[in-house]
């Protein structure tokens, strides 16, 4: 795809996810669509790892939102894929590093939510205070 190998491909990336998480009453296929995208191996090549952990910074956020009263579990695709391309071992050591692909993505993402979660934050606080 054309948007990967242009220069400002993050940039454009982060203001439309940035956007998404502002306006919260998108239509959810669009937005399934977009973070499916960004979790894409397509997405994490291009992102550097401060720039994974921005994105799971601002799908952190986004899971707090409830779209369209439903829980929309493509937010936590973005998380589960970063958490891997990090290799972080607690994660991986509860759910396992082979995951099965399915046409709506990994199923260990549908199944997983709160796990995915907890992960996702303990790997935040992590990367903060190794900032501090």
């Amino acid at each position: 795809m054309e948007l990967f190998v242009r220069e400002d491909c993050v940039k454009i990336l982060t203001s439309k996810y940035l956007s998404i998480i502002k306006h919260k009453k998108l239509h959810e296929g669009c937005i399934t669509s977009f973070e499916m995208l960004l979790a894409s191996n397509m997405s994490m090549n291009v992102l550097s790892d401060n720039e994974k952990i921005q994105f799971m910074a601002m799908a952190l956020e986004r899971a707090k939102i409830k779209i369209e009263s439903s829980w929309n579990n493509t937010v936590f695709h973005i998380m589960a894929v970063i958490l891997k391309s990090f290799n972080y071992t607690p994660f991986l050591s509860e759910v396992g590093e082979e995951w099965i692909d399915s046409i709506w993505g990994y199923v260990i993402c549908s199944e997983n939510e709160h796990i995915i979660l907890k992960y996702s934050e303990q790997f935040i606080n992590n990367k903060k205070n190794e900032i501090i």
